[in-house]
């Protein structure tokens, strides 16, 4: 008998785990789907960039036609497969309808594997979705939160073929995971080479500079939309965003070479951005495409690390808010 209730008392053990995991994953969900609905059911026609979406809804099959008739290089350099989306939106839902749809599927899959990475800092990674420059891709860059989100799709396969194969339709989407996909290659390279941490910080450098020296030069080449939206300069920035973005590279260097090998993909993007940052603006657009990989790995940092990490991020946020107040919709209102 007292073997059968050991039994049954391990067999309860064994469950509890496996119903709070359950517990988490249905919670995770719920709070998804509401952070989802709630941005969806925000107002069409009271935010940037709203006019340039619906005529993406309905234009975009003569937009893909003008692409292909140019040439297939033009026709891949233009996010041909957002242009399908919204040729298939199109055909299923009223324009104001597909702009929701965008915005309630990509902000809930994107909140709920972002929810799903790092339970134990639940909070904190509540907050981060709130993050300007996280929540606005779910309120005006809209195109850019559909491609996060299929990216973020393969990110958490990234160990298998299936993860690529999900990560590369991205650029596809929003042109700025081309820059994304070619420092994950890069990455890669660097790390079979087992180079130390300074001398990655030193390639992801040259590489950010040419980059930056001829990105304006490769859009035009290829006949990439950007190279009309675009000036490929930096105008009218304060520098802030520089200075903030510069110390969490410093803090992220001074965890040590073990970090930076770990971790050499988010220090990349960083190193980028701020190379990139007086010369061109299409770099914020790169670095927000990946944001959320720096706001995770800034929360497996030890010691001083993280609370630094922290500090910083909440400040920059209230910061960017409180820059914010006045303005329609706290600077995302037209």
């Amino acid at each position: 008998m007292l073997t059968a209730m050991t039994a049954r008392t391990n067999k309860a053990v064994m469950k509890n785990p496996v119903d709070k995991s359950r517990k988490w994953l249905i919670l995770t969900l719920i709070f998804a789907v509401s952070y989802g609905l709630i941005l969806a059911n925000l107002p069409i026609d009271v935010f940037k960039d709203r006019d340039n979406y619906l005529n993406y809804v309905l234009n975009s099959e003569i937009i893909f036609g003008v692409n292909a008739s140019t040439g297939l290089l033009t026709l891949f350099a233009n996010e041909p497969l957002w242009l399908l989306l919204n040729v298939l939106m199109k055909q299923v839902f009223e324009p104001e309808q597909a702009i929701r749809f965008y915005i309630f599927v990509s902000a809930t899959i994107f909140s709920f594997l972002f929810l799903r990475k790092d339970p134990g800092n639940i909070v904190w990674l509540i907050l981060f979705l709130f993050v300007p420059q996280i929540i606005k891709n779910y309120i005006i860059h809209l195109r850019q939160g559909v491609a996060v989100s299929v990216f973020f799709i393969g990110w958490a396969l990234a160990s298998s073929k299936k993860g690529w194969m999900v990560m590369i339709l991205a650029p596809f989407i929003h042109a700025s995971f081309f820059f994304v996909l070619i420092f994950l290659v890069l990455n890669k390279f660097v790390t079979k080479l087992r180079l130390s941490g300074v001398l990655r910080i030193s390639i992801f450098f040259v590489v950010s500079l040419l980059f930056t020296l001829s990105v304006g030069y490769l859009a035009t080449a290829v006949g990439a939309r950007q190279a009309n939206e675009y000036t490929f300069s930096a105008e009218g920035i304060s520098g802030l965003g520089f200075i903030f973005w510069l110390a969490i590279l410093l803090v992220f260097i001074m965890q040590g070479s073990g970090f930076i090998k770990k971790y050499s993909f988010e220090i990349s993007v960083l190193v980028f951005y701020l190379c990139a940052y007086f010369f061109i603006e299409v770099s914020g657009r790169v670095f927000e495409s990946v944001l959320f990989t720096v706001l995770l790995t800034g929360l497996t940092m030890k010691r001083w690390g993280k609370p630094a990490f922290l500090f910083l991020i909440f400040f920059y946020s209230i910061f960017s808010y409180v820059l914010r107040f006045g303005q329609p919709w706290l600077g995302f209102g037209v």
